[in-house]
């Protein structure tokens, strides 16, 4: 299946470029942005590395929700029970990276070493928002595509 493994214990480069690279190319990635398996069988939390993800690659990301998995195999389960598994995938989110995280830093020599610094770590800070609204935008619209899936 082309599993590619992350360290979550760490910031793992490695494995992020490696996807990166892949998206570059045009290959789509099956992820799971929650980070985990739910053990309540309820939908988690879109983390924010897959807007991460998504600006290193300007791609959009296409939401999608597979239900019946919990009971199909529950945790601590090595048996698979009968159930409806169903999928759901929503209308692509559009990531369009802010002229902030495009800029280069700035190299003139009128430039100060604290002001570069400064404004480097101003627009991480600000691109790492913008990966998180990007996660929570994501989250809203599973949690829209499951109810339509249950018929809510």
């Amino acid at each position: 299946m082309g599993v590619i493994s992350l360290r979550r214990a760490e910031q793992d480069v490695a494995a992020i470029r490696t996807v990166v690279q892949l998206l570059k190319r045009g290959q789509p990635i099956a992820l799971f942005p929650e980070g985990t398996r739910q053990l309540s069988g309820k939908l988690g939390s879109a983390k924010r590395g897959v807007g991460l993800l998504a600006a290193l690659a300007k791609v959009p990301i296409v939401p999608v929700v597979v239900t019946g998995t919990f009971k199909a195999l529950p945790p601590h389960s090595k048996t698979l029970h009968p159930a409806k598994i169903r999928v759901a995938f929503g209308e692509k989110i559009l990531y369009t990276i802010s002229p902030f995280l495009e800029q280069e830093q700035d190299t003139s020599q009128a430039a100060s070493e604290r002001d570069s610094t400064r404004s480097l770590q101003d627009r991480r800070a600000r691109a790492s928002g913008v990966h998180q609204r990007l996660a929570d935008t994501l989250t809203q619209r599973w949690r829209q595509l499951a109810m339509d899936l249950n018929g809510e």
